[in-house]
């Protein structure tokens, strides 16, 4: 039990601090947002740059493995969304605390939209993949 919680205690710790060091520096936007959605739905619109697109995918995308790990140790979505939830909430802090970085509240709600999918259909392959019983 504590060998898995271990690894989920890794791969949390690893793409809570790639969601620190990766992030790049902007400079052309304003360095906090605690509005919902204000930058995703205009990045969805048509003609926006391919690096805005890769932004909103790649932050659904950078919890999925913790969220995937969380899921197979506690047979439980609730648990590792939540588990995602607080991990993406504390990267956003540290970055606030950091300075010269953007802190958006949509990095965390794509953080978890992602974490629910993942989950979710870790949960679901799962039941399909495991023996009776399991």
């Amino acid at each position: 039990m504590f060998r898995k919680l271990g690894l989920v205690a890794t791969a949390v710790l690893f793409f809570a601090t790639a969601a620190f060091t990766l992030h790049p520096k902007w400079t052309s936007v304003p360095l906090t947002n605690f509005v919902p959605f204000k930058f995703v739905f205009p990045l969805l619109e048509p003609g926006n740059a391919h690096y805005e697109l890769r932004n909103v995918f790649g932050n659904t995308l950078l919890w999925v493995p913790a969220a995937v790990a969380a899921t197979l140790l506690w047979k439980n979505a609730k648990r590792a969304v939540a588990l995602v939830a607080i991990a993406a909430t504390t990267a956003e802090v540290v970055q606030y605390v950091a300075g010269r970085r953007v802190v958006d509240v949509d990095d965390v709600i794509l953080a978890c939209f992602g974490a629910i999918i993942a989950a979710n259909l870790t949960l679901l392959l799962r039941n399909r993949l495991s023996p009776v019983g399991d």
